[in-house]
């Protein structure tokens, strides 16, 4: 009976997540980036090299293997965001169970989750930087349990954090600190100092593993100089920014209420850490949980918006339940057994209901999604009747055009995907997306180019991370021909 709850639980949450993604429209850029990154990979392309990246690249390789094996199609990495986004609530689940929180509220907290994200699931690299954290922590509390205590797991410890650094290497980097830097807490006397100090030399040599092999990468396909360029001194010049004030002021109470709280939780949680350490008392769970809930919370900045924010905040919220069971269990004596058995049951109908609910609200657009497959790389994705016309339209001018045809919009990669065709930094035409030299790199490579450039016509919103620079570049020195759809082509004659 109770492995068939467990199924029932967990195949309804994988149904209910598969349905919220799969009947997504093409709408979402970063999904459309990632595809295009990890497509481009699947083809023999070098990241850097050859494609505009800031990040390192190791969820694009993972993806890129089963492009190739399944098909390019997008639809392949929404199966992929539905594993990769389950993996994340068991190992939240397991977490939970294994810091002795009630299976219950573990249940409930990922439905919680589930609730707070099912707008926002998708194959993306903080989901998957997120992932590696969470198998890391539930490693650290499998150390302090006294489970597994071996060298061969501290190094492979070490290895999930340069993982993390080969997905996001700013995240990454943070949470290669916390593996080495945490130990040194649990020193108590100079007898541990050796004890410790090999465990951190262990981790260290798991952490340089992947990284190395990474950097022969780059090396072997002469893309390190790209690399350094676009992910360590282009960085400079990513001016991208959404401020956490605006998750505070903003106009979703549960949004306002919990940007407002974890923060709070995590300062509190810290200084109380700090006291316990210093009246030697301290729990090394609470410890251990409150020191990677910080570089993962990371993830909300510098675009503080709803989906960086609730996935940096995950590990936070088993860091408050844990402290608020630990608190529950020294203060209440009474028995909550049967509250336990309660939730359990209310907690297993939910996700009966909503699966159904689910099933029967999407049941159409599910039934009709195989008659999408008129767009190449985009089969059994939804596209709407005007993007599918605007697709088609712009796709047809490029190719009969003359010329070489670029799109200088962040939508660029969704017209160049079906056609096959990439164009580097074009096709994610962000600011912070050129390398070091920025805006002007762009603005220099269009002055010697013979080539069309089609910019959104001045009746639509541009998004926010538009290159405002080269677009007034070609506004005022290039010549206009025509409107295209929703773009004004603009020439630039270079004479012989």
């Amino acid at each position: 009976m109770k492995k068939l709850k467990n199924v029932i639980f967990w195949a309804g949450i994988f149904i209910t997540i598969l349905t919220y993604i799969l009947v997504k429209p093409l709408s979402d850029l970063d999904e459309v980036w990632n595809f295009n990154i990890a497509r481009c990979i699947s083809i023999g392309l070098i990241p850097y090299k050859d494609i505009s990246m800031i990040t390192t690249p190791l969820l694009s390789f993972i993806t890129a293997i089963f492009l190739k094996i399944f098909g390019s199609e997008m639809f392949v990495t929404r199966i992929l965001a539905t594993i990769l986004a389950t993996v994340n609530l068991i190992l939240v689940y397991k977490i939970c169970k294994k810091v002795d929180i009630p299976k219950q509220i573990a249940g409930v907290l990922v439905l919680i989750i589930i609730f707070l994200l099912k707008d926002y699931f998708c194959l993306d690299y903080n989901f998957f930087v997120l992932a590696i954290g969470l198998i890391i922590i539930l490693l650290e509390v499998k150390n302090i349990k006294k489970e597994k205590i071996t060298m061969k797991n501290q190094i492979f410890i070490g290895l999930l954090g340069g993982l993390a650094f080969c997905t996001k290497q700013s995240i990454g980097l943070l949470i290669c600190f916390i593996i080495v830097i945490n130990q040194l807490f649990f020193i108590k006397n100079k007898s541990d100092i050796k004890k410790y100090l090999k465990i951190i030399l262990f981790r260290i040599i798991g952490i340089i593993i992947p990284i190395m092999i990474f950097v022969i990468y780059l090396l072997y396909n002469k893309a390190f100089y790209d690399f350094l360029d676009y992910c360590v001194f282009g960085i400079k010049t990513f001016s991208n920014r959404i401020s956490y004030k605006s998750l505070i002021q903003s106009q979703n109470l549960v949004i306002q209420i919990l940007s407002t709280c974890v923060p709070i939780i995590l300062i509190f949680s810290t200084i109380v850490n700090i006291i316990m350490k210093c009246l030697k008392k301290e729990n090394r769970i609470f410890l251990l949980l409150n020191a990677y809930s910080l570089p993962i919370f990371a993830i909300a900045y510098p675009i503080s918006d709803n989906i960086h924010f609730l996935i940096g905040a995950i590990p936070t919220f088993i860091l408050l339940i844990y402290f608020i069971n630990l608190i529950a269990n020294k203060y209440i004596k009474v028995s909550g057994k049967y509250v336990l058995e309660f939730i359990e049951i209310i907690s297993l109908v939910w996700v009966i209901l909503c699966t159904t609910y689910v099933e029967f609200k999407n049941s159409e657009t599910l039934g009709i999604l195989s008659k999408y497959k008129g767009i190449n790389h985009f089969k059994n994705i939804y596209v709407s009747e005007n993007l599918n016309d605007s697709i088609k339209e712009i796709d047809n001018y490029i190719n009969s055009s003359d010329k070489k045809v670029y799109i200088l919009d962040s939508s660029a990669a969704i017209y160049m995907i079906p056609i096959n065709k990439y164009n580097k930094n074009y096709d994610m035409f962000n600011k912070g997306n050129f390398g070091r030299g920025g805006e002007e790199t762009q603005i220099d490579q269009i002055k010697n180019e013979d080539a069309k450039y089609l910019i959104l016509n001045d009746n639509y919103t541009r998004n926010w991370q538009n290159p405002e620079e080269v677009r007034a570049y070609i506004k005022e020195n290039l010549k206009y021909i025509e409107t295209v759809g929703i773009y004004d082509v603009y020439e630039n004659i270079i004479e012989d």
